[in-house]
């Protein structure tokens, strides 16, 4: 059966976080107004602890709207496809109350989608990270023979979502982004995750390298040709 993954945010449920915000601040934002990838970015610093100690206790699902007919298209989904929830979970103002809201999401999705396997909810740390493996996912479903895809059980899949995770936490995520987007772009039928073990190697020689023409510059008094660095 076909795979399809399906995010949660902004497409299941909408404008929780605005309400909250709203709620918050005694304000009545838009989501435009935030002018920025983050929604957060509305709460002003000199409130930000306020702000976290407000979320901390609250839920941010009993402030959304369940999207228009999400619940009946789902269902049909599920019986035609073998259907994935990926979502991010952590609170970028506070990573440490993270656990309360992929509980909040968890118990969301389980009430309201009660037709979905709770063993296909997808919870990654990073939604650009998110974004970028649901883009190797629907580039893997693409290519021939079925029976290469690397996640075409859910085996495979958690084992490359605990790929990513590892990866990501050692060399970080903009560099796992990167090489999962080249893999793409280079038609690759998997993700080169050796290269990012030579690429850190790469930077570590361009730092060494770095070092020693900051120190020549300094013995030289100025005199230091850097073409080529």
């Amino acid at each position: 059966m076909e795979k399809l993954i399906v995010d949660m945010d902004d497409v299941l449920c909408q404008k929780g976080y605005i309400r909250m915000i709203n709620e918050f601040l005694n304000k009545e934002y838009n989501e435009e107004d935030a002018n920025s990838y983050y929604i957060n970015d509305l709460i002003p610093k000199s409130k930000l602890e306020d702000w976290i100690e407000f979320y901390s206790k609250k839920n941010v699902y009993d402030y959304v709207d369940i999207a228009e007919n999400s619940q009946e298209v789902m269902k049909k989904l599920n019986e035609k496809y073998d259907v994935y929830i990926a979502t991010s979970y952590v609170f970028r103002d506070a990573p440490k109350v993270s656990g309360k809201t992929l509980n909040d999401k968890y118990n969301f999705l389980c009430k309201n989608f009660p037709f979905l396997d709770p063993h296909k909810f997808i919870f990654i740390y990073n939604k650009e990270l998110l974004e970028a493996v649901t883009d190797w996912m629907e580039y893997k479903d693409q290519k021939k023979p079925k029976g290469q895809n690397h996640y075409d059980s859910e085996r495979g899949m958690k084992g490359f979502l605990n790929k990513v995770t590892y990866q990501s936490i050692k060399y970080g995520k903009e560099s796992v982004i990167e090489i999962i987007n080249d893999s793409i772009s280079n038609n690759y039928q998997g993700v080169t995750w050796d290269r990012l073990e030579n690429k850190k190697y790469d930077i570590k020689r361009k730092t060494e390298k770095s070092k020693d023409y900051i120190q020549e510059f300094i013995d030289s008094g100025g005199d230091v040709d850097f073409t080529g660095f």
